[in-house]
């Protein structure tokens, strides 16, 4: 993919995932189901949000398929074109209250990912990424820090049920 293709993919993934996120910001009365345990949970509005983001990508591009976490859509991982998505990236924390998810998407040509945007709709904070065409946020580029370890700040995060 010619990387002017995959720079307007990845602003078609920005623009949905903006609308997608006022459904978060104006969520109430969260209620949340169990999936495969009692710390692996889903929300009416992951639901809403992946419909949103489903909707809006396939309207941008015609034919594509989808991988989604909420639903049991998951097309072929080596499809021509493929959206990745997680529209409640930390629902756990969503159901909480605690003001630390996002909304996650990708794209990949033939198994190949090309673009990605990720947005955290609590900080308005968007990091996005066009392969061979620079990572940023918020649109200003930013890069990977090349001082020591030693130097540096170093996050590791788990997962309760796997």
């Amino acid at each position: 993919m010619e990387i002017y293709a995959a720079k307007a993919l990845c602003r078609a993934m920005e623009y949905a995932e903006r609308e997608a996120a006022e459904l978060i910001r104006q969520a109430h009365g969260v209620l949340a189901e169990c999936k495969s345990g009692h710390r692996d949970v889903v929300t009416e509005y992951d639901r809403r949000v992946q419909e949103l983001l489903m909707a809006r990508l396939g309207g941008a591009a015609p034919g594509a398929s989808f991988f989604c976490e909420e639903n049991d859509r998951r097309d072929d991982l080596e499809a021509e074109r493929l959206f990745i998505i997680d529209p409640i990236d930390g629902t756990m924390n969503f159901v909480h209250g605690f003001s630390r998810s996002c909304i996650s998407v990708a794209c990949a040509e033939r198994g190949e990912l090309v673009a990605a945007a990720v947005y955290n709709p609590y900080l308005d904070e968007l990091f996005s990424a066009v392969k061979g065409g620079g990572a940023f946020l918020n649109g200003r580029p930013i890069r990977v820090w090349s001082g020591p370890l030693s130097e540096s700040v170093v996050c590791i995060g788990t997962s309760p049920y796997n």
